[in-house]
């Protein structure tokens, strides 16, 4: 059985606002808003989840 972790429905907001068209193509855009959305998952603010999926972003590249 899983667990549900609820995330703030104002920290998705500001992920989706600071993710739109960051990528240069749909499939980046998906994986890093992914990325960024499990890092709030695990319990980091919206600053530090964008940090983190951006370095990992990189990181793939």
């Amino acid at each position: 059985m899983q667990d549900y972790i609820q995330i703030p429905t104002e920290f998705i907001e500001q992920v989706l606002e600071k993710t739109a068209g960051v990528r240069p193509n749909l499939q980046d855009e998906l994986n890093y808003l992914r990325t960024s959305l499990n890092y709030l998952r695990i319990g980091m603010n919206v600053e530090e989840a964008l940090d983190l999926a951006t370095i990992d972003y990189l990181m793939a590249s």
